[in-house]
């Protein structure tokens, strides 16, 4: 069996199912416990499979188990052995499909970080083997194993290849809320994917997802939000026809996956830190703004966005009377066509300052608004309205005020030394006045502080257009010093964490690297914890309510705990699987879209001012059954096709809708409920001539069904083949089309200038046949496609502009052919894509 550790201290929950990594011809190394891929974000190994065991760890994965493109995913197609996850690429009919194929998605979900497998993929053309991030929705034909809330929010593509490109790395990104988007990130063509194992990586941040093979940077691109946790998955299907079969079985080859999570950031546990989130006390609105489910907040999805020009909304923190100044920051609700100009306005004992904010740009995070004293009492706070020239919808969420230490040039124990001080008013942050001197030999200034805890801390404001300094520190025997590059613009500037003591005061300087001028600062020193806080206690077990809904399959569940005011948060986990990447800091956090009839595990996960975590017993949740059948489907429509019909109806809106049943006459033609298709279905072996009575009901996870939604159709005396039978053929390179076919039905296109496909009609009886195609007409097909009727008395061709016309029955004649006919197409023209769908033989 996989060995599943978990390894405390330093590495903080560091989560291996396995260890080692004995591979096929190679070994993998072992994991770093800790990376900074792109030389800025550092990040801590969190979760990893070495797959090291001898069967895939199903308490880790899911098996991908839907058909794609040209193939069927099954569990039978991955095996763990000899170091590695194998997934077999096998020719074996299965689903409708000619080949079989596998993949493994994580129970885990994953956030912000740095993801990495190797891999080896298999060399043969027709495959598509990816390394990519995904939500999953319950009831998915991907995984049927999955009964969570719906999470397909974006997608992020580590790796896709097409096999028969094996040196042709591909990097996507996807988006599924409010609507699709995609941004394809440049192609890597330095590597043979099939030649050995290669390391695959990309980093996921609020604002960029980079890419890595090898341990080189092979593409970056900006990432807008909403962004959630997802699964990763590790997959294969068919799908880039022709498919080599003169080596199959194949299989791609993994000797490991691994998750590094974002290093704990010291401000995000700072004791005494207030979070003011929307709808809560000290929060205020004016004009009109509504609830924005899409984007994430900072602890849920409880976001609101403004519908009126002049509207504003307010957090005013309950300010305690030990602490002088805060860090003040906006949670950014990161989401397509934000406001391009947010302004937000800080009241501070100095007066009023505002900062414009692009949070089309800022990323699903923090963003610094600067450091502000604030006196309690005093109803500080911050608003946020329009900003200028915005042209975008303004969304916002919480805002949160950390407790620094602010060293000004009116803090007692300030000094200056060297000559030609001068004050340049409000030059400094926040309208204050800013002492500063041109430059001198040894000039500089001096505080004397007295730190409040052993770890601190810095932030040092800079003015624009200035040389960089350097910070000495001496506290004790501590003596640190700091180098401080010149800022592009005006702002604070971190310098990091310090380790000081408490029995002494400190003496912090500024000095000019060069010969250049200095100036007071400000400095702000901000306490963290110490490492030597313990770990949080373990919390009780968290109760929950539940609100359902009947007819709509959907629960809602909150969950509540009782909140330790010494932590700094706590992480929410279903059955296993975090669900927030944020530490929640209130004792509440809601899920909808739960399952009527089903148990689920619900825990939290205290975590300390260190990041330290510590995991509450679970409280099972057992949902009630649900009686009401759906609702009947509606928009039914049937359309007649030879000795067939083609039935569309609207999908049903009911979360557990486990599919469709369709009727003839009151005859159930379906075995298993059917999934919905955007394309309907196609209702084969109807007699011709005759009217037939089609229904369709809805059938819910409980066995519920619905009413039938009717349609009446005669189904036409002809033979219809189409892409997808039995007797359709292709030849040369083809692909799946994005263009509808008759009545919805599936296209095919190929730029292959010797791509051809063929439709074999196997007759009732010989005679006289009324031939007609059907294709889907766009300004990128062939202007030449050649269609050769083959009948009893030779060949006749026809030159079809596919740009043109179509999406209709075309006409090529009466014809006299036997008991078999046929229909081939090709591309005379050298250029353009050639398109395939249907042709009908009628007697």
């Amino acid at each position: 069996m996989t060995r599943r550790t978990v390894l405390r201290g330093a590495a903080a929950a560091v989560v291996i199912a396995g260890a080692g990594g004995a591979s096929s011809g190679s070994r993998a190394q072992a994991a770093d416990p800790t990376l900074q891929p792109s030389g800025q974000q550092e990040y801590q190994l969190a979760w990893s499979d070495e797959f090291t065991g001898t069967a895939l760890d199903t308490s880790n994965w899911f098996y991908r188990q839907d058909a794609k493109g040209l193939s069927a995913c099954r569990p039978e197609n991955v095996s763990v052995d000899q170091g590695c996850l194998r997934i077999a690429l096998k020719k074996e009919a299965a689903a409708g499909m000619d080949y079989t194929t596998g993949g493994v998605v994580t129970r885990q979900l994953f956030g912000y970080g740095y993801y990495e497998v190797t891999a080896k993929l298999w060399h043969g053309a027709g495959f598509h083997p990816s390394f990519w991030q995904l939500g999953l929705s319950a009831y998915s034909a991907h995984v049927p194993d999955y009964v969570g809330p719906s999470n397909a929010i974006n997608e992020l593509d580590g790796f896709e290849v097409n096999t028969h490109e094996p040196s042709h790395v591909m990097h996507n990104l996807h988006w599924y809320t409010p609507a699709y988007d995609v941004i394809s990130v440049a192609a890597y063509d330095q590597v043979d994917t099939s030649d050995g194992f290669h390391v695959y990586g990309y980093e996921w941040t609020p604002t960029h997802v980079r890419f890595f093979v090898d341990g080189v940077q092979t593409g970056e691109a900006a990432y807008h939000g909403p962004h959630a946790m997802q699964n990763a998955w590790l997959s294969s299907i068919g799908l880039t026809p022709p498919v080599d079969e003169s080596d199959l079985p194949g299989q791609d080859l993994y000797q490991y996956f691994r998750y590094y999570r974002p290093v704990w950031n010291p401000l995000d546990g700072v004791d005494g830190t207030i979070v003011v989130d929307n709808d809560e006390p000290g929060y205020a609105e004016t004009g009109t703004w509504v609830p924005s489910p899409g984007p994430y907040g900072f602890q849920d999805k409880e976001t609101k966005v403004a519908r009126t020009v002049a509207a504003t909304a307010t957090w005013t923190p309950v300010l305690p009377a030990d602490a002088e100044a805060y860090q003040v920051a906006v949670w950014n609700p990161s989401y397509p066509a934000a406001a391009t100009s947010a302004r937000y306005e800080v009241t501070h004992d100095a007066g009023a300052t505002a900062v414009d904010v692009d949070l089309s740009t800022a990323g699903q995070q923090w963003v610094d608004l600067g450091t502000f004293e604030m006196s309690p009492g005093a109803s500080h706070g911050v608003t946020a309205s329009q900003g200028p020239g915005n042209t975008g919808s303004l969304r916002v969420d919480a805002t949160r005020f950390v407790p620094t230490t602010l060293l000004t040039s009116v803090s007692a124990g300030y000094r200056e030394i060297g000559n030609g001080w001068i004050t340049e008013a409000g030059a400094g942050p926040n309208g204050r006045d800013l002492r500063l001197t041109s430059g001198g030999a040894g000039a500089r200034v001096m505080w004397t502080a007295h730190p409040q805890t052993s770890l601190t801390h810095l932030r040092v404001w800079m003015p624009a257009n200035t040389g960089g300094l350097r910070l000495t520190m001496r506290n004790g025997w501590h003596h640190v010093v700091k180098e401080i590059e010149a800022p592009v613009a005006a702002g604070w500037v971190d310098v990091g964490t310090v380790t000081l003591t408490t029995l002494r005061p400190c003496i912090l300087e500024l000095r000019p690297l060069e010969d250049d001028g200095v100036w007071a600062g400000p400095v702000s020193l901000t306490p963290i914890a110490s490492p030597s806080t313990p770990p949080p206690s373990t919390p009780a077990a968290p109760s929950f309510t539940l609100q359902s809904h009947p007819g709509t399959g959907r629960i809602d569940l909150d969950y509540t705990w009782d909140v330790d005011p010494s932590v700094a948060g706590y992480h929410v986990f279903l059955d296993g699987a975090q669900l927030t990447w944020q530490p929640v800091v209130r004792g509440r956090f809601s899920i909808s879209s739960l399952t009527f009839g089903l148990s689920y595990d619900l825990s939290v996960q205290a975590v300390g001012r260190n990041g330290e975590r510590t995991m509450s017993p679970v409280t099972v949740a057992t949902m009630p059954t649900d009686a009401a059948a759906p609702a009947t489907p509606t928009s039914l429509s049937a359309e007649a096709g030879g000795r067939s019909a083609a039935v569309k109806w609207a999908r049903n809106t009911e979360y557990d809708v486990a599919g469709y049943h369709i009727y003839i006459d009151g005859v159930r033609r379906t075995t298993d409920p059917q999934a919905w298709s955007r394309g309907g279905t196609v209702v084969e072996g109807l007699p011709p001539g005759t009217v037939q009575t089609v229904g369709v009901t809805a059938i819910d996870r409980s066995g519920n069904e619905s009413g039938a939604a009717t349609a009446s159709v005669t189904p036409v005396d002809a033979f219809d083949v189409r892409v997808g039978h039995d007797g359709y053929v292709e030849s040369g390179l083809w692909e799946a089309s994005g263009l509808a076919g008759w009545a919805g039905t599936t296209c095919r296109a190929t730029e292959d200038p010797n791509g051809a496909a063929g439709w074999q009609a196997q007759l009732d009886s010989a005679g006289a046949y009324a031939v007609a195609v059907w294709y889907p007409a766009h300004t990128t097909s062939t202007v030449a496609a050649e269609y050769s009727v083959e009948h009893q008395d030779g060949t006749a061709t026809f030159t079809v502009d596919q740009t043109a016309g179509g999406n209709d029955w075309l006409a090529l004649g009466t014809y006299s052919f036997g008991t078999t006919a046929e229909v081939r197409v090709r591309n005379t023209a050298g250029e353009g894509w050639l398109r395939s769908n249907a042709v009908r033989f009628q007697p």
